[in-house]
């Protein structure tokens, strides 16, 4: 390649990144539907009545 064509493709190349980090990343949602079961039914809320260990996961901080 050419001194040109190379500093073109960079250019290029380097403009297309800049333009994808300018997006923003959708956020995460996660909708549970879980039938007649009340918000303070869950260990996260206060509940230690029942274990609810797979709803209660996506709280804990990593």
């Amino acid at each position: 390649m050419t001194l040109a064509t190379t500093l073109i493709a960079a250019c290029c190349l380097h403009a297309l990144v800049a333009v994808a980090a300018d997006r923003p990343r959708p956020p995460n949602i996660i909708l549970i539907l879980i039938d007649d079961m009340g918000w303070r039914e869950v260990g996260f809320m206060g509940n230690t009545f029942v274990e609810t260990p797979q709803l209660e996961a996506p709280t804990k901080s990593p």
